[in-house]
């Protein structure tokens, strides 16, 4: 790489000299000059950046989010998690955000394209393209071309919470577990309205548990691993769960114990508990879009979607008066705080406990 005499048609009479480089990216790109001091600076310029990585004063404020991104990790999982990571910055940053120079980029900005571009996408998809924002932007600071992170104080409408919980009354459960029960299609996922509703799993929990987690003797399932899905959309069994607090022992209530015998004894050589009756693993879009959907427009309860069968397990604790904080080791909850903010008003009531104890103390000095 040097300068070298122009001799472009297309070029003024002003431009004398001419480099031709390799961009970040490896492409071949040239950069003309006046004279020669000025050619000769870039070259040392652009040496110095293939070198040692940094970038000039002109190019580093003229690089856009797009440039940039291609210098950092946008996630530190696996494979497939930044397959998909990155599918989600292509599909809804690349040609937005993406395009913008990165020292220009403002708090306004990422607030509009929330609001705007990503109009009528859930809270969760927001928050997921919102972290790999600020995952860039993170590195863009610390590398010193921003000074601070323009998306950080950008807020998601109706992130804490979609919709109300939604369970069912321990009468309107059992309709509903009956309902399964006796359709000759439901039937073969019964149990998995059942697990759902009496341990408070999530569907990807449940769909990942095995035979080997399962201790029929003790009344244990071991929850540690949950279904995702790679980039083309196959299911496959991930050890990484939701949280740390996700991984956890529960208890086989009475109501599943029985079924999980049977179910047992008449399939021995199934490799996962909530299989089909082929013995395959549950599809978890089959059985949300063909068999609980079906379920739900045979019944006027009030159930939507298979995650309403965990709020139902929620309520059937707080009404045999489990503590909120055991409520919350129970459903793999973070932190008592996410617990607090989905069921807190259900535990919102005086506790006489110690003034009656009070009381009690009182008569026996008298």
């Amino acid at each position: 790489m040097k300068p070298i005499k122009c001799s472009s048609s297309k070029c003024s009479k002003k431009c004398k000299y001419v480099v031709r480089y390799k961009d970040r990216a490896g492409k071949l790109k040239e950069k003309h000059f006046h004279s020669y001091k000025l050619a000769n600076q870039f070259v040392t310029e652009e040496t110095i950046r293939q070198e040692t990585g940094l970038l000039s004063s002109e190019q580093s404020q003229k690089m856009t989010l797009n440039e940039f991104i291609t210098t950092v990790p946008l996630t530190k999982g696996n494979e497939t998690t930044q397959a998909v990571t990155q599918q989600l910055y292509d599909k809804h940053i690349k040609d937005t955000l993406g395009s913008y120079k990165l020292r220009d980029i403002s708090r306004l900005d990422c607030q509009k394209f929330m609001d705007e571009d990503l109009a009528g996408y859930s809270p969760t998809s927001k928050q997921k393209i919102k972290r790999i924002l600020d995952t860039a932007f993170k590195y863009a600071s610390s590398d010193g071309f921003i000074v601070r992170n323009p998306a950080e104080n950008v807020i998601i409408e109706g992130e804490m919470r979609e919709r109300e919980p939604q369970p069912l009354t321990p009468t309107q459960l059992t309709e509903f577990i009956s309902l399964w029960d006796e359709d000759e299609y439901l039937s073969e996922y019964s149990n998995v309205v059942v697990a759902l509703a009496y341990t408070g799993m999530r569907p990807q929990e449940m769909g990942a548990l095995t035979w080997d987690d399962v201790d029929l003797t003790a009344r244990t399932l071991d929850l540690n691993k949950v279904i995702k899905k790679d980039p083309k959309g196959s299911q496959f069994d991930s050890p990484l769960m939701k949280s740390k607090s996700a991984s956890r022992v529960l208890a086989i209530d009475d109501e599943l114990l029985a079924r999980l015998r049977f179910r047992k004894s008449t399939n021995p050589n199934d490799k996962y508990v909530f299989s089909s009756s082929l013995g395959h693993q549950i599809n978890l879009n089959n059985f949300r879009g063909r068999y609980f959907k079906k379920a739900v427009l045979m019944t006027d309860l009030p159930i939507e979607r298979p995650y309403d069968l965990r709020h139902t397990f929620s309520a059937l604790m707080w009404s045999r008066n489990v503590p909120l904080g055991k409520l919350s080791r129970m459903m793999g909850h973070s932190s008592v705080n996410v617990t607090q903010q989905w069921y807190g008003n259900w535990y919102r009531e005086a506790d006489f406990s110690g003034i009656e104890t009070l009381e009690q103390w009182k008569e026996q000095q008298a």
